[in-house]
């Protein structure tokens, strides 16, 4: 997981708010400018970021879109004190998995990377153990609750 934010507390906070490792992720690296950030993040392919999406120079909306141009396989969180119903939406369209207001509950974090690592090892076995079975049907695997982020997250 790789965070953004440009106030430097929130990330201490977001390294040190829960045990990342305990619950299936490591934290590869963390940034207060959006820039700096967006080199780093494709250099080194997190699967998960999370964003604030109002900072100087580049919100992270925009860190999320033109990262998705360039790899696509990088899920966004965002993180803001704003509870906007325009920055929900647009979040949605970039693909967000989540979108959460600060101040950060551990409890929705955890809730939240939980339902994430479950997607992640569906679309796994979606993308590489099924297709290896040709006498079953992929949709016979999926319960039809639990096949898009909107009803898992």
């Amino acid at each position: 997981v790789y965070f953004v934010d440009d106030d430097e507390l929130i990330i201490e906070e977001l390294v040190h708010i829960i045990n990342w490792d305990k619950n299936g992720f490591k934290v590869i690296g963390y940034s207060s400018d959006p820039i700096k950030a967006k080199e780093e993040i494709l250099a080194l392919k997190p699967t998960l970021v999370i964003s604030d999406v109002q900072m100087d120079r580049l919100n992270g909306l925009k860190l999320a879109e033109e990262i998705g141009e360039v790899n696509n396989k990088i899920n966004f969180c965002f993180l803001s004190v704003f509870d906007k119903f325009d920055y929900a939406i647009e979040a949605i369209r970039l693909g967000a998995i989540r979108y959460l207001t600060k101040p950060i509950r551990i409890s929705e974090l955890i809730n939240l990377l939980n339902k994430y690592l479950i997607c992640k090892r569906w679309v796994y076995f979606y993308e590489n153990i099924i297709p290896k079975d040709k006498e079953i049907k992929k949709e016979s695997y999926f319960d039809k609750t639990t096949n898009t982020w909107d009803n898992l997250l």
